[in-house]
């Protein structure tokens, strides 16, 4: 099995990039429908993104750290960015 797979690895990094492609779009469709279910309907479509953008960072800092950042750690970067954001 293993020549076969070492002799495919192109086609495999191929396969990998299409499903993460994939995986990403439908997950960030999923964070989407969520979001709207949570948000006033006149909520700005840039604090959409926004939202979207946050809970893709976490979704991917998990993967890639294999643990659940703390609450207070989340919502200490949150408060750090409003006030990066606030400083006029």
């Amino acid at each position: 099995m293993a020549p076969f797979i070492s002799s495919k690895q192109h086609i495999l990094r191929v396969a990998q990039q299409e499903l993460s492609a994939t995986f990403s779009k439908v997950s960030r469709q999923n964070i989407r429908d969520t979001i709207h279910q949570k948000l006033d309907a006149d909520t700005p479509e840039i604090e959409v993104y926004i939202i979207i953008g946050i809970c893709t960072a976490l979704m991917q800092y998990v993967v890639d750290h294999k643990t659940t950042p703390t609450k207070e750690a989340v919502l200490k970067t949150l408060n750090d960015l409003n006030a990066f954001t606030t400083l006029g």
